[in-house]
């Protein structure tokens, strides 16, 4: 594991959609890929995006047996300058 290689953690923010979806009984649901790079071509206001995506992941423990443990995948978007 390591950590966010951010300069100033304090100055993140997240984005969400609110709404019912599909996926989100809750109401709140992730941005969609597409409209992920969508946003990231037309901000002005953020110097960097970043995304992930919640989910499981399967591992032996110590004696061998499978489980399954939550994980995120993380994906930096760097714009281009």
């Amino acid at each position: 594991m390591r950590s966010l290689s951010v300069a100033h953690p304090q100055e993140l923010a997240r984005i969400n959609l609110i709404g019912p979806t599909p996926r989100s009984s809750a109401g709140v649901a992730g941005i969609p890929w597409l409209m992920l790079q969508q946003l990231r071509r037309q901000q002005h206001s953020f110097s960097d995006i970043s995304a992930w995506a919640l989910g499981g992941v399967q591992m032996q423990d110590s004696q061998g047996t499978l489980r399954m443990y939550k994980a995120a995948l993380v994906r930096g978007i760097r714009r281009k300058r």
